[in-house]
């Protein structure tokens, strides 16, 4: 009987070690990914400021185009209305007619 429970005992304490060196290789492997994390370049904080500062920029001068590629689209459509009625008729466009501007962008 002392034997049985003496195997037990050493069964039991047997998962227990298998259990805890797997959880220590495990934290061996994550330590060893930290390392590596650490080894790759990375850039400074400045470097990181001027990148995003530059993005911005580039952000800035991509909405700005867009809005200006609207203004020609309205302006170039009002020219069309206009040849339009001129092209209708001597006595079709109205020269007293308000030619409003769109509003210009930003």
């Amino acid at each position: 009987m002392a034997i049985l429970i003496l195997g037990l005992v050493i069964f039991a304490g047997g998962i227990f070690v298998g259990a805890w060196l797997k959880h220590m290789d495990h934290r061996l492997e994550e330590i060893e990914e930290l390392r590596d994390q650490l080894k790759r370049r990375r850039h400074s904080y400045a470097t990181q400021d001027g990148l995003d500062d530059a993005q911005a920029v580039l952000i800035d001068l991509l909405l700005r185009d867009q809005a200006e590629a609207r203004y020609r689209e309205a302006r170039l459509g009002q020219l069309s209305e206009i040849l339009g009625l001129v092209r209708a008729g001597p006595q079709k466009y109205d020269g007293e007619r308000p030619n409003h501007r769109p509003t210009p962008p930003d």
